[in-house]
């Protein structure tokens, strides 16, 4: 399943490096510009933005090492709420102990990926997010 023509795929990142969100912008558009990503950095925010507009993105990119409302609360409430419990998140986090791991997929994780630590394994990561996520697999609409 390609990407449609003339169709948006909205993204949201939830990462409080604001370097990683201009690497993931960048590493995202040399997959594809059909490909529009918000950030924020916190959970916080994230939640404000979603009770104040009716959009649902794709795809959430979460952080779990976030302030405010941390990335496992925002994955609990993201996986309760009705509107929004059906969107895809993916746990992208620089370390991860196991432990950590099986909390994300307890709470309701669709991935979980540990960030790269190089700008081309970023790009080949983010490649393969948006390859799965928006050329394999059927999404619910939003």
């Amino acid at each position: 399943m390609a990407l449609q023509p003339g169709k948006l795929y909205e993204v949201v990142v939830v990462d409080d490096d604001e370097d990683e969100h201009i690497l993931f912008r960048e590493a995202a558009r040399q997959y594809s510009t059909q490909i529009n990503i918000l950030f924020f950095t916190n959970g916080a925010t994230f939640i404000s933005h979603l009770q104040a507009n009716n959009d649902r993105p794709n795809l959430v990119i979460l952080d779990v090492h976030i302030p405010i409302l941390n990335g496992y609360e925002l994955l609990m409430a993201l996986k309760q709420e009705e509107t929004t419990k059906d969107i895809p998140v993916v746990v992208w986090s620089g370390v991860l102990l196991p432990q950590e791991i099986s909390r994300c997929y307890k709470l309701g994780a669709n991935s979980v990926v540990v960030k790269p630590d190089t700008y081309p394994l970023l790009v080949q990561s983010v490649g393969n997010l948006c390859r799965y996520w928006f050329d394999t697999v059927a999404l619910p609409s939003i």
